[in-house]
C-alpha cells in the first residue's frame, strides 16, 4: 500500500501487515530548531497499525484482526519536551547518544521514545479486518 506523501515511516516491519508499524507526519511544523536538541521540534501525528493476532496471539473474529491507532505529540510544548530525557532513557538511549545521530534520525528518535514512554494524545481509533480500509481511515483522520 501506497502511503500518502504526508505520511513517514517511523518504525515496525517491513511486512506491516504481519507484524505491525508506525509512521508520523508533521501537524504543525515550528519550522525552528529547538537549540538544546539540535533538531525541530514539531507537533505531530503517529499512526500505529497493530496486526492483533501477532501482538496477543488471538482476536474476536467478529470485531477484527487489525486495529489502527492515531495520537498527536506535541513537542512544541514544554510539558511535552520536558519529559524528552526520561523518554530517551525508556529506549536505552541516552542525550550524549541521541545527539550524535543525524539531524533526521534525532527527531524520530526523539518521536518513538516519546510514544514508548507515554503515547500520545488519541485522536482516532478503529478495529476492522480491512487492513487497507482501516489505514485509509486513519491516514484520512490523523
Amino acid at each position: 500500500m501506497g502511503m500518502a506523501a504526508k505520511w513517514k515511516f517511523l518504525s515496525g516491519d517491513v511486512n506491516w501487515r504481519d507484524y505491525g508499524g508506525m509512521w508520523y507526519r508533521v501537524v504543525d511544523p515550528s519550522n525552528r530548531i529547538d537549540p538544546q536538541w539540535n533538531c525541530p521540534l514539531n507537533a505531530y501525528h503517529l499512526l500505529k497499525f497493530v496486526n492483533l493476532e501477532d501482538a496477543v496471539g488471538d482476536y474476536d473474529k467478529k470485531k477484527g484482526k487489525y486495529l489502527v491507532i492515531v495520537e498527536v505529540i506535541d513537542l512544541g510544548y514544554d510539558a511535552w519536551r520536558d519529559r524528552i530525557p526520561d523518554a530517551l532513557r525508556v529506549v536505552g538511549q541516552t542525550i550524549a547518544g541521541i545527539k550524535m545521530l543525524p539531524m533526521v534520525e534525532r527527531e524520530k528518535m526523539i518521536l518513538e521514545a516519546m510514544e514508548a514512554y507515554s503515547g500520545g494524545d488519541k485522536v482516532f481509533s478503529n478495529i476492522g479486518n480491512n487492513a487497507r480500509a482501516l489505514m485509509t481511515e486513519a491516514m484520512k483522520r490523523g
